[in-house]
Parts: structure tokens; sequence; C-alpha cells
């Protein structure tokens, strides 16, 4: 897979609009996360906990006081977070998306990158300290230390990129075709977070997400 320079990601957000942005601050600790992420933009968040449970923790957050976690054990579907980006309305630019997470012990994640709530260009695994992109390794973790990942579309080029840091490294940027050309771009984008695999309460934080849509 192609790589590019990652250095220059987080400097294009400072020409983005946000259209999903949740830091789980202002959620109550101890409950489950808000459907309607506080303050703009019209962005919404949905679970569903199965065998296992979907809360928001004040215990070792990731960023400020509170994080949301996902916890096992989990079902063939669950448990699974999805978060909604606003619209996009135009179309022909590309977009931004970052978290930061950390993997409880044993625990692996799936997370998908949806476009209209049918199309899958980009989903990552997080399993056995190895990092996977639509089924290929790109990267690799170190137990349970804080990662932060950086995905780009581009309905451009018809690729994703994706970059990771802290406990985490893909050795820089990394770069793949979408599955399918028409995989991107769509008026919805969004994340979708599940929890593989786990027998007992092991699990995933998140924090700090955010989708931002180019407008330079």
């Amino acid at each position: 897979m192609p790589r590019y320079a990652s250095f220059l990601l987080p400097v294009a957000l400072t020409a983005c609009t946000a259209i999903f942005r949740d830091d789980f601050e202002a959620d109550p600790a101890g409950s489950a996360p808000l459907a309607n992420p506080a303050g703009a933009p019209a962005d919404s968040l949905t679970f569903a906990e199965g065998p296992g449970a979907v809360s928001v923790t004040t215990a070792l957050p990731l960023e400020g006081e509170q994080s949301l976690r996902i916890d096992g054990p989990s079902s063939r579907t669950a448990p699974r977070v999805i978060m909604y980006a606003a619209p996009i309305f135009d179309q022909t630019k590309p977009v931004f998306l970052s978290w930061s997470g950390r993997m409880g012990s044993g625990a692996q994640v799936e997370i998908n990158i949806w476009v209209d709530f049918d199309k899958f260009p980009l989903r990552l695994n997080f399993e056995q300290g190895l990092v996977y992109a639509n089924g290929n390794s790109i990267g690799s973790y170190s137990g349970t230390g804080e990662h932060a990942v950086f995905v780009s579309l581009n309905p451009v080029t018809d690729q994703w990129g994706v970059s990771l840091s802290g406990a985490a490294d893909s050795g820089g940027g990394v770069a793949g075709a979408f599955p399918d050309a028409d995989d991107f771009p769509g008026s919805h984008v969004g994340i979708a977070v599940q929890l593989l695999n786990a027998t007992g309460p092991t699990g995933y934080w998140m924090d700090d997400v955010r989708i931002s849509h180019w407008q330079g």
C-alpha cells in the first residue's frame, strides 16, 4: 500500500467544518451516551449493548474527565456504537475522521467507516497487536496504551488514508483504494464501532471523535 506524508494531515483540519464532534464531557457519567452530542453540529449517536455495555466512564479517561467505553462480553453484532455525522452538501471535497482510543487487555475491535448507511469504504480492525485496513495489515499497537487514529476519504482519488500514532504505529500514513469507487462520496458519513470476540468484561475506550468536511 502507498504511503503519504502524515505530518500534513492535522494541518488540513484548520480548513474544515466539523460535521460530527463528541468528547463525552457533557454526558451523564456512568450512564449511556447522549443520543445527540452536546453543541453543534446536528449529529447523533446510537448503540446496541447486547450482552455487554455501552457507557460514559470517568475511569481512566483518554481526554478530559470522561470517555466512552464499550464493554464485553460481545455477541455477533453487539456491543456496537454508531455515530452519524450531519449531512454533507458539497460532496466534491475530502472528509476527515479522527479519534483517540485504548484497548482493554485482550480486547479486539472493528471500526467501520460507512457512507449513506450501506457503503463501507474502510474497515479497521485492532486484533492481537495488529491493525488491519480492509483486511490488510497496516501497522501494530502495543498493550493498553492510548492511540490516535486519523482517516481521510478522498472523492477525487477514490482513496482512503490512515495514520496511527501514540501506542499504535502505521509507519507514517497509509493509503489504499476504496473497495468500490462508488463507496464515496455521499451525503452521510459515520463510524460504527463494535467489540469482537469478548468473552468477559474487557473493552474499548474512545474519545474526542471528530468528522470534518474540507472547505478549502
